[in-house]
């Protein structure tokens, strides 16, 4: 595909480029289906060369520290790299950037690996949160309204399938692909690591005030709230479900338990999502490449996971298996 791109001194004289659809597809993240329908036309053109700059841009300045920091070195790995600087930071930016310039085979290890660690955290929050909704249920079991026993044993169901909710959430936060989509698995699975970090503590503070005395219950919720700061908030992709309006003693267990619910959902999605949103696909083009992008993962979960230290270590973790071209590899021009 030929592209022109516009001079910066507008005299109307720019630089012809050529990109391959592969590398639109499977580095830029554009899916075959647009191209398909908008072949050919000025529309699709103009979006391919937006991401094809976009990603110029987002990368170049890293581009430039990498050669700098690695010199001759033939470093084709996050572990080289980490050998030769010496510093986990630079061995992050530059292993990331030689993927992105690598092409979509690296770029596609790292999604996958990233992915698969994820998914093998959420294992671990599906056990945890395992307990709380068999005690849901139980709860559920002891009620004599028909409407509250119905809505509680929802509301079991709905906490114990809490690591399902995620994994459909996140294929829809990734589903772009490309270089975004690489950075929004990363972002996820540090999301998911926060979470299992925390989620046996949390789930035994509710275990606890699920014992049927609703100001405990109020009093836990409120402290898993609190547990996650501003990250723990209702999902308002979907409505919070509000217990029938049924007065009474019974009435009043069921709103606390709803409160402890709607406190672990929120604690175990809120932070995923809060991450995704100010680091994923579609907050990248506001950071400032990828040193950019790192600050502000060490600002997202400095207060629910760790610091810097932290984020680099599980970013090191998800680029390990990928393998790097030397130096990286310019796009096909």
């Amino acid at each position: 595909m030929r592209f022109v791109v516009p001079s910066e001194d507008g005299t109307g004289l720019g630089r012809v480029i050529y990109l391959s659809e592969e590398y639109v597809v499977r580095v830029l993240g554009i899916s075959p289906r647009i191209l398909l329908e908008g072949a050919g036309s000025a529309q699709l053109n103009r979006l391919i060369l937006r991401e094809h700059l976009l990603f110029e841009g987002w990368w170049s300045d890293a581009k430039q520290k990498t050669a700098a920091w690695i010199g001759d070195n033939p470093v084709t790995n996050a572990v080289e790299a980490v050998k030769v600087l010496k510093d986990n930071g630079k061995a992050v930016v530059a292993s990331l950037t030689q993927i992105a310039s690598s092409g979509g085979n690296a770029m596609g290890t790292v999604a996958k690996g990233a992915a698969n660690l994820l998914s093998k955290g959420l294992m671990d929050v599906q056990k945890a949160v395992g307990g709380v909704s068999k005690r849901i249920k139980e709860l559920a079991g002891g009620l004599t309204t028909p409407e509250l026993k119905s809505f509680v044993e929802g509301l079991g169901e709905k906490i114990g399938n809490i690591s399902q909710f995620i994994t459909n959430k996140v294929k829809e936060a990734t589903a772009g692909g490309g270089w975004k989509g690489m950075l929004a698995t990363i972002v996820a699975f540090l999301g998911v690591s926060a979470v299992r970090a925390k989620i046996n503590g949390i789930c035994s503070t509710a275990l606890d005030a699920l014992s049927g005395d609703k100001k405990k219950m109020l009093s836990a919720a409120a402290t898993i709230t609190k547990a996650a700061g501003e990250a723990a908030r209702s999902d308002d992709d979907e409505k919070q479900q509000k217990p029938p309006a049924v007065e009474g003693e019974e009435g009043d267990l069921v709103a606390a338990i709803t409160g402890i619910v709607d406190s672990v959902k929120g604690f175990a999605w809120g932070i995923v999502k809060n991450a995704l949103g100010q680091a994923g696909a579609a907050a990248v083009e506001q950071l400032s490449g990828p040193i950019g992008w790192i600050k502000k993962l060490a600002e997202i979960f400095a207060s629910v996971a760790g610091g810097i230290g932290w984020v680099l270590e599980k970013i090191l973790s998800a680029i390990s298996r990928a393998t790097f071209k030397p130096g990286g590899n310019a796009p096909p021009q």
